[in-house]
């Protein structure tokens, strides 16, 4: 009876562990496809489309890794109106050039995207289309916002009540740039938000006051959540390496054992796509630098500061909740596997003094 309950402890113990890894892996995945984009912040409406035409033909025409831009405002408190009732509800507006998705994460609950050709269509949240239509499924109806009217293409579930509306005036003003870059070269990570500063410097677009690289915290926040996996690697190879050495006199047995060591790192490698890869942005220019680290702690934390009193998307929001999770269940799994490592050092000392 204690043997049964003892192998149902252990049972619930690897069933808990599969389930705060999976938990970690899934918010981490989400939070890093997320960050996957470069994002810039101004304090003003800085930008403009017709700025950034020519430098992107131009690095088109050279060969050079594609970029993907949008552009976007976020304005607060804003009067939207049924065309019909004239039934008004406050909500904030996101106008966008370019791929809306970029801004926002969408979950369609009716209808879908709006395209660069539907100029006079928009995208609303839930709990706007219901205080304007008394209806969720308000797909097709229109709506009022500057004078000008819109069609509803899609609804989306949101944290935040909004209205996304897209532009196509080149010279329309924006104070925020989400930058994607394609054709990534094999499992490099880049710096990214570097290139990105570059970019602009080079075709002397004005730099932001915030910078968001997103490439740099997804990679962070990849390892982090393989780690608990790779110290079930360690402790395995450890297992399999000192079996080995017990059955050291059975050269094939020996062998075998040695053989699936060595498999497991190289499965595990492949399922991760496990690379080590110190980014530029964490190296200083000088290793006499002794300050390098602390000033760029300060300037980590001057960005979030920024963003939280500038403009704090529900994008924002949804990537913090899940990377936080991810840490919770990361630390979690990851601190179930000490109580292992210390049975198995007590299993091969026991084994040690049998034999």
């Amino acid at each position: 009876m204690r043997q049964g309950a003892k192998n149902w402890m252990v049972l619930i113990y690897i069933f808990f562990f599969l389930i705060f890894s999976f938990l970690s892996i899934k918010y981490g995945r989400y939070a890093a496809d997320q960050l996957s984009n470069v994002s810039a912040r101004y304090k003003e409406d800085t930008l403009t489309p017709r700025e950034f035409t020519a430098a992107l033909k131009n690095m088109g025409q050279n060969g050079e890794k594609t970029l993907e831009l949008t552009l976007w405002n976020r304005l607060k408190k804003e009067k939207a109106e049924n065309e019909l009732t004239g039934l008004q509800a406050e909500t904030n507006v996101i106008e966008v050039y370019g791929n809306m998705k970029q801004v926002i994460p969408m979950e369609f609950l009716y209808g879908r995207a709006v395209t660069e050709d539907d100029l006079r269509m928009c995208v609303l949240d839930s709990v706007t289309a219901w205080n304007l239509f008394g209806t969720v499924s308000a797909v097709g109806n229109r709506v009022i916002w500057n004078e000008r009217k819109y069609t509803v293409k899609g609804i989306i579930k949101t944290s935040d009540t909004v209205i996304i509306i897209p532009v196509s005036d080149i010279e329309h003003k924006f104070s925020n740039l989400e930058a994607v870059y394609g054709r990534k070269h094999g499992k490099r990570i880049e710096d990214q938000g570097r290139q990105l500063i570059n970019f602009m410097k080079n075709n002397g677009i004005e730099e932001p006051d915030t910078l968001i690289d997103g490439s740099f915290l997804a990679y962070l926040l990849t390892g982090f959540y393989h780690l608990s996996l790779w110290i079930l690697a360690v402790q395995l190879i450890y297992f399999l390496v000192k079996t080995a050495c017990m059955f050291r006199n059975h050269k094939f047995l020996c062998f075998l054992v040695g053989l699936a060591a060595v498999s497991s790192v190289f499965i595990l490698v492949q399922v991760t796509e496990f690379h080590i890869q110190l980014p530029s942005q964490l190296i200083p220019g000088k290793w006499s630098d002794f300050d390098f680290y602390v000033s760029k702690y300060k300037e980590w934390k001057a960005a979030v500061l920024n963003i939280n009193n500038n403009n704090v998307l529900p994008k924002d929001k949804i990537c913090t909740y899940y990377s936080n999770r991810c840490m919770f269940y990361g630390f979690l799994s990851a601190g179930m596997l000490i109580p292992v490592q210390f049975w198995l050092i007590r299993f091969f000392k026991s084994q040690a003094l049998k034999s």
